[in-house]
């Protein structure tokens, strides 16, 4: 069992959700690529992969995702799966008389199945919309967030 560090909230996953292992988030991992673009960082005490990305104006996730070889390292583990990933992004707007931006951020729960990728990015782009946007970070968990 894992507590927060910050509320000293045991840690663990909602039922009947189960966790992803530790060795299945070693090899997802082991098969996201950077290029140059991002850091990607696995914490061992909680499993949760973090992705901080210098990927701005973004407006294509497609290549976002593609560049970090996200699909195929989340099909490298035995599915199906669930997992929960929370992407941080900025967006921009720029009116007449000022410009707007805002800090967003999405928690998705999906399963590694089926055409998954098609759907996250279905979702986050529905939800920004044709807003510029840079991603700050995207982090897949091994366990239920919402």
């Amino acid at each position: 069992m894992s507590f927060c560090p910050v509320c000293s909230n045991c840690i663990k996953p909602k039922s009947p959700i189960s966790c992803v292992s530790h060795n299945d988030m070693n090899t997802i991992y082991a098969n996201l690529t950077s290029g140059g673009e991002c850091w990607i960082d696995l914490d061992d005490s909680f499993d949760v992969i973090s992705i901080d990305s210098t990927y701005h104006n973004c407006n294509d996730l497609k290549l976002y995702f593609k560049n970090l070889n996200f699909e195929a390292a989340l099909r490298s583990v035995a599915s199906p799966q669930d997992f929960w990933i929370s992407v941080e992004y900025l967006t921009y707007l720029e009116f007449d008389t000022g410009n707007i931006s805002s800090k967003v951020s999405h928690t998705i729960h999906f399963t590694n199945e089926g055409d998954f990728m098609t759907l996250i990015i279905a979702l986050m782009q529905e939800n920004i919309g044709n807003l510029s946007f840079c991603i700050n970070n995207l982090s897949i968990f091994p366990y239920a967030l919402l």
